[in-house]
């Protein structure tokens, strides 16, 4: 806006000093429109600069690699992850199984239904259940103490292939032999 415009409009209480007013505070709110559009041209100026950089790169492709490296870092998260899960389920199935008072671990482990285990929400409560059950119909697995149980003397003991009784099997042969002989039966062993 110019003083002469203001002139020109012929209106008689517009004075030199009002006219004045009008065009300070005019050139107030031009100064400060000035001053935000030099900001935005030079932020507008800065980004133009940082895009250039980018000029001949191909954006689709590092989107592709950043994507195919967050998949294989979840891939190997999922992997850690269940290599974790996978031992602390081996640690505490072997704590469990000690426990469980069988003379021979490793058979005992197979009855177990493990994928079941695995999968339980309420593991260790699944495990006794399933342990009782298993020790009623596998008893001749634990040691009651009673060294007389009949399942006992029908396994030969581990380590010599002896008889029940513990002996060696040629000093078990002799003793038989040497029963029979005794009972008039020698004889007829020694003729066959």
């Amino acid at each position: 806006m110019k003083r002469d415009f203001l002139k020109s409009l012929n209106i008689e209480a517009l004075t030199d000093d009002i006219i004045t007013q009008i065009m300070d505070e005019a050139g107030k709110d031009i100064e400060k429109n000035k001053k935000q559009a030099e900001d935005w041209q030079t932020k507008y100026n800065d980004v133009e600069s940082k895009l250039k950089k980018f000029d001949g790169v191909n954006i689709e492709e590092y989107q592709g690699k950043i994507k195919a490296l967050s998949d294989e870092i979840s891939a190997n998260k999922l992997a850690y992850e269940t290599e974790k899960a996978e031992s602390a389920f081996e640690a505490w199935k072997n704590e469990n199984l000690a426990a469980t008072g069988a003379k021979n671990k490793k058979a005992y482990a197979a009855l177990f239904d493990w994928d079941a285990l695995k999968k339980s929400t309420n593991r260790d409560t699944d495990f006794s259940t399933m342990n009782e059950t298993l020790k009623k119909e596998n008893s001749f697995m634990f040691d009651d103490g009673n060294p007389n149980r009949e399942a006992d003397k029908q396994m030969p003991p581990t380590g010599n292939g002896g008889t029940p009784d513990n002996k060696d099997p040629f000093q078990a042969k002799l003793d038989k032999y040497k029963k029979n002989a005794s009972a008039g039966a020698g004889d007829a062993m020694i003729s066959q």
